[in-house]
């Protein structure tokens, strides 16, 4: 007899057309499936070499493209038909919940355009603050 499985339970499971985790219970699809999978590779391909997919199941099949490091990663909106968010970040913060700058754009070019001039400005300013003399080191000047 096999185990029932809990409904916390993110692993999906296939039953004919549905391919869905219980803990999801949206009744999701194998084409979904199939389709977010495709667009995650499409994705991946066409921001390069290094991108991989992701692919992930919640009230529904989604899909991103994350950069090799793991520090930039590339999410469609609107089903992919609005645009694109870029998250970046570093250590603990590189996932999209807890990024240090996402910039949204209609298309992935102006996407990435917007959130590399985000962290060049921080970067910019970053350095500035480090060139002024702090603290002692002020009041010999």
């Amino acid at each position: 007899m096999k185990p029932k499985q809990h409904v916390r339970d993110w692993k999906p499971v296939r039953h004919g057309d549905t391919y869905c985790a219980p803990a999801c219970g949206r009744g999701c699809t194998h084409i979904e499936f199939e389709r977010a999978t495709r667009k995650a590779k499409a994705l991946a391909k066409q921001l390069g070499p290094s991108w991989k997919p992701n692919v992930w199941e919640n009230l529904g099949w989604h899909y991103s493209a994350v950069s090799a490091c793991g520090t930039i990663k590339v999410h469609p909106f609107g089903f992919g038909l609005r645009g694109f968010t870029v998250f970046v970040g570093s250590g603990k913060h590189a996932t999209s919940d807890g990024a240090q700058w996402a910039e949204q754009g209609p298309t992935l070019r102006i996407a990435l355009r917007k959130v590399h001039e985000a962290v060049r400005k921080a970067a910019d300013a970053h350095m500035s603050a480090r060139a002024k003399p702090q603290g002692a080191a002020k009041a010999f000047l």
